[in-house]
């Protein structure tokens, strides 16, 4: 994007605020890392960050570039992780990424990742044997993500079509 994603305004409140208050209204503790304690390493780098930050034994991550995130999406993979006692991330076809849901427990394997220079999620989440939770396909536009300018402006058109912008 060229800046900061959080803070790109879609129907007048920064993407951040999109992805807080709807979790916070779900009824979730809403805690937002604005950076990582090493930049530039991707998610496992704010996971990593998450885990130095928090105690709490389990963490759900969620992208800042997601505003239609919901508790559709974050409370099966919280009761998934809990019932299995693993991580959960979610999946759409062959694509895994947020949200996820993550034991602080296997917090050396995201150190082990990056010290061997992978940044992949995917193969992160393969490391630990997570749970993967299918997204159904009448969720999938909820896991839309900001990444491009044209994704901001189908942010607009999506938010739009689905009644969550005027």
């Amino acid at each position: 994007m060229g800046r900061r994603k959080d803070l790109l305004a879609l129907g007048g409140q920064a993407l951040t605020e999109w992805v807080r208050g709807s979790l916070l209204a779900s009824g979730f503790p809403v805690s937002v890392l604005r950076y990582d304690l090493v930049p530039g390493l991707g998610p496992l780098g704010g996971i990593w960050t998450a885990c130095a930050a928090y105690s709490e034994p389990w963490l759900v991550f969620v992208g800042c570039d997601m505003p239609f995130v919901n508790r559709d999406l974050v409370a099966p993979l919280v009761r998934l992780a809990r019932e299995s006692g693993r991580a959960a991330v979610s999946a759409v076809g062959d694509r895994w990424g947020f949200p996820l849901a993550f034991c602080r427990s296997d917090v050396a394997m995201v150190w082990q990742q990056l010290r061997l220079g992978r940044r992949s999620l995917g193969g992160l989440m393969r490391e630990v044997g997570a749970e993967v939770a299918e997204i159904p396909e009448r969720l999938e536009w909820r896991t839309f993500n900001v990444n491009t300018p044209e994704d901001w402006e189908r942010a607009r058109v999506l938010g739009q079509e689905k009644g969550l912008l005027a």
